[in-house]
C-alpha cells in the first residue's frame, strides 16, 4: 500500500519511491546507449585521416572525437544518440562524396 502525502492545496498524491522515480527519470532523460555503428565508422575514418595527415606533415594531427567515441557525450541518452548518429552518417557521406582518396578505413 502506498503512503498518501497531504499536499498544501488539499490534493492527495500517492508517493511511490524507487520504481516511479526510476521510470520518470528514464522517460525524461533516458538511459545511456551504445555507440552507433555509424559513429564507430566515422571515428575510425577520421582517426585514419589524422594518421595520414600526421605522417605527411610530420606534425601530429588530432581531431577531437571524444563525443562520438564509445562512452562519449553522444551516448548519454537515446535522443542524443540519434542526433549524433545522424551527424556521423552525414559527415561520412560528405567525406566519401568529396574526397576521392580516403583511407581504406573510410570505405562503406
Amino acid at each position: 500500500m502506498a503512503r498518501v502525502m497531504q499536499r498544501p492545496h488539499g490534493m492527495r498524491l500517492p508517493t511511490f519511491v524507487g520504481g516511479i522515480t526510476a521510470a520518470f527519470a528514464a522517460a525524461c532523460w533516458g538511459f545511456p546507449v551504445d555507440q552507433s555503428t555509424e559513429c564507430a565508422a566515422y571515428v575510425r575514418c577520421i582517426e585514419a585521416i589524422d594518421r595520414a595527415a600526421s605522417a605527411a606533415s610530420g606534425t601530429p594531427q588530432v581531431t577531437d572525437l571524444d563525443r562520438y567515441q564509445d562512452g562519449g557525450a553522444c551516448w548519454g541518452n537515446p535522443e542524443l544518440g540519434k542526433g549524433c548518429t545522424t551527424s556521423c552518417r552525414r559527415a561520412l557521406d560528405r567525406l566519401r562524396a568529396r574526397e576521392p582518396a580516403l583511407p581504406v578505413e573510410c570505405a562503406p
